[in-house]
């Protein structure tokens, strides 16, 4: 059997090896809030190939909370932005993008933690078990302690 045909079967047969040289891909996530009085939150995504080049004219897929919300194309900078009104208090922002011919797949995902008071005052009533779950996903153990701390010192 010829050397050719194995090196063949091989690529074939085992899961996961990508014949082609596809570049790596990374999404970056910014969010700002432009508008705070009627609580509209601008999402921005930029598509970067593994030396930091920006990706234009590709697809990236906007899901809010799980439901597809939009598609954008990344302009020459890489970037696509959506904006939405935040209703809710909690969104999932998740961006993806399925890859091309010269590019693997993406995905990125976001956290947004927003107020629905107009007022736009500092007191919201999240529960405790909420923060410090999310502090220790973003900031370890010892974040959850410092934020359960400062938490029972702001309620006395």
């Amino acid at each position: 059997m010829r050397l050719e045909y194995i090196l063949i079967i091989v690529f074939i047969l085992i899961p996961g090896i990508d014949a082609t040289s596809k570049e790596i891909t990374a999404i970056s996530i910014s969010v700002s809030d432009n508008n705070l009085q009627n609580n509209i939150v601008d999402v921005s995504a930029n598509l970067q190939s593994n030396n930091a080049q920006p990706i234009s004219g590709q697809i990236l897929v906007f899901y809010i909370n799980d439901r597809i919300f939009a598609n954008g194309i990344t302009d020459e900078t890489g970037s696509s932005n959506i904006q939405f009104q935040a209703l809710e208090e909690l969104y999932k922002v998740q961006i993806i993008f399925e890859g091309s011919e010269l590019h693997h797949e993406s995905v990125s995902e976001i956290i947004i933690v927003e107020k629905t008071n107009q007022e736009n005052t500092m007191e919201q009533d999240i529960p405790i078990e909420f923060l410090i779950v999310l502090a220790v996903i973003t900031l370890g153990i010892v974040g959850s302690g410092i934020l359960y701390y400062l938490n029972k010192v702001s309620k006395n």
